[in-house]
């Protein structure tokens, strides 16, 4: 079972459209080597799922490429709302449950929890899930256990300066064929071959970078986000 907690940019957020892609991608590339049978998929994501705009489809595109299903249609018609402003009045649905479509189900109760105890102009939205079998093998298969233990890029932790200084030197020094524009015959076969070698040489030059420039660690080397306070707070 995976359990996935996401907070998705607001509409306050600069280039909010490619900052929600890039969690997204994010999402999707942190998980693609675990292990799971089914995920649960919660948080303030800052859209209405039943919303007709892109990031709405760009939601439920991310969660139909895994096998998600929203539980928004299983809460009661009179109270859907999670996210409350009393001095302006402004509300609206934007915290929300996915789980995968085998779980959805076995999902017998879902709620959003008013309390006078919430200081949060959010509501928790709570689910009761019974799970069919926690035991069964896992239904991800993208990734191996030999995949696993290899190291990966830890794009995270780059040196973000040094990475553009050096991509930017190694791309540089590449020699772009600019004569094809102009002055040659672009039927022949050597047009074509020094393209070609023209594409390699920037996928070499960036795969260069990458290697200096960028960590590569097995999964589980880093702890993900701790920092003091995490520390504080755990003791």
């Amino acid at each position: 079972m995976l359990f996935i907690n996401v907070y998705l940019p607001s509409v306050s957020t600069p280039n909010r459209t490619e900052v929600f892609i890039d969690c997204l991608s994010g999402i999707f590339n942190d998980i693609s080597d675990l292990y799971y049978s089914e995920i649960v998929f919660g948080g303030d994501m800052n859209v209405d799922v039943t919303a007709h705009n892109e990031l709405c489809a760009l939601l439920h595109d991310f969660a139909v490429d895994l096998g998600l299903k929203f539980l928004y249609d299983k809460l009661p018609i009179g109270d859907r709302i999670t996210y409350r402003v009393d001095s302006t009045g402004a509300k609206s649905a934007i915290d929300h449950f996915a789980v995968s479509e085998s779980l959805y189900d076995s999902v017998v109760g879902i709620r959003v929890e008013d309390s006078g105890i919430n200081l949060s102009d959010h509501c928790p939205v709570a689910i009761d899930v019974i799970i069919p079998d926690i035991d069964k093998a896992p239904s991800n298969t993208k990734g191996s256990v030999k995949s696993c233990m290899q190291p990966v890029y830890r794009w995270d932790m780059r040196d973000l300066a040094y990475c553009y200084s050096l991509t930017r030197d190694l791309l540089s020094a590449i020699n772009a064929p600019k004569h094809l524009l102009s002055d040659c015959d672009c039927t022949g076969y050597n047009v074509l071959e020094q393209i070609n070698q023209y594409y390699s040489s920037i996928v070499s030059s960036l795969r260069e970078a990458s290697l200096v420039s960028i960590p590569r660690k097995k999964h589980g080397h880093f702890k993900y986000r701790w920092d003091e306070e995490l520390t504080l707070l755990k003791q």
